[in-house]
Parts: C-alpha cells; sequence; structure tokens
C-alpha cells in the first residue's frame, strides 16, 4: 500500500486484469486465462476512491488509456486514512460484443498521512496497482454424481444393510462425536 502526505496531488494508476475460468465440461477439462482488461469496449466506466469506515466515498476525476485508468488523487479529495479504489464497469460477455456483464473490482490503494507525521516513509509520486476481476463461466453440466445413501448402499459390508433412515442416524451419532474431539 502507497503512502501518500496528505496535500500533494498524486496519480494512481490502476490496472486491472481478467480472469476467466472455464469450468470442467463433461470431458473434465477446464481452463483458465489471464488477460489485461482492454477498455475499448468497456461500456459506463466508474472510479470511486472509498476512505476506510471515516469519510464519503470521493468521484475523482480519471483518464482511460489502453488497459490502464489513471485517477487523479488531488490534494482537496484527500483525508487521512486508508483508501481503496473502486471501478465498475460493463465489459463485455463471450466473443460476440453484444452481451455486456457489469464487472466491479474493489481494491487497496494507498494511505494519506498529515503531513504532521513526516517521520514515516512518503512519497507523492505516481504509483501503479495491479488488480484482477475474476469471473468464472459455466461448463457443459457435468453427472449429477449420486447421494451418499447409494454410495453407501454399493460399498457397504454391512449385512444387512440400514435403512436411509437407520443410515442417517448413524451418520448423525458419528458427527456428533466427531464434534466432542
Amino acid at each position: 500500500m502507497q503512502t501518500i502526505i496528505q496535500g500533494n496531488d498524486t496519480t494512481l494508476t490502476l490496472i486491472p486484469y481478467l480472469q476467466e475460468l472455464l469450468l470442467p465440461d463433461s470431458s473434465g477439462t477446464s481452463s483458465l486465462e489471464r488477460r489485461k482488461v482492454d477498455f475499448a469496449l468497456a461500456r459506463n466506466i466508474a472510479v470511486r476512491l472509498i476512505p476506510y469506515m471515516r469519510w464519503e466515498a470521493v468521484t475523482p476525476l480519471f483518464v482511460v488509456e489502453g488497459s490502464a485508468i489513471h485517477i487523479a488523487f488531488t490534494a482537496p479529495l484527500q483525508k487521512p486514512g486508508k483508501w481503496d479504489i473502486e471501478l465498475t464497469c460493463y465489459l463485455p460477455t463471450g466473443g460476440d460484443a453484444t452481451t455486456y456483464t457489469q464487472r466491479t473490482l474493489r481494491v487497496e490503494a494507498c494511505e494519506v498521512i498529515p503531513r504532521s507525521l513526516l517521520h514515516r516513509v512518503a512519497t507523492s509520486e505516481a504509483f501503479t496497482i495491479t488488480a484482477d476481476l475474476a469471473v468464472a463461466l459455466k461448463g457443459e453440466k457435468g453427472d449429477r454424481g449420486k447421494d451418499a445413501y447409494t454410495h453407501y448402499l454399493e460399498t457397504t459390508a454391512d449385512d444387512p444393510k440400514l435403512s436411509e433412515a437407520e443410515w442417517a442416524d448413524s451418520y448423525l451419532a458419528f458427527a456428533h462425536l466427531l464434534r466432542r474431539i
């Protein structure tokens, strides 16, 4: 987390990465892709600076440049304490760029300290923050599998096999014993 001396105009640069996870399909394969967010296709980009529990969130001026968002954290906006950056935008879903999904990212940004605390290390220079937007895409519907009682029936050596009610009672008794350990 970057430290900023209160009263120094600072530029925060946010470079979000989009992580897309394709969940396993019927063949059991899945994939993870991580890439910088290209804001050329993004819509309704909004940025807020949010302080930790003491002040109202502020809406700063920002400039979008390719995959980066440069946020002006000017002296009049700064109050002492820790600050987060919240980014909200609509990004294309899939490859057709006709369907958009809202994405929100909130990440720790900086701590503003009063000038009277100059004994701490501080800077007024610009700095860059990277963060990930994670998206899980649903794959093909997989096999539902067996319930626990069916598995018991197929794998037990009990003779005679317990009824479902007896099995459930014995399972609950076992779970109760585990809680005591």
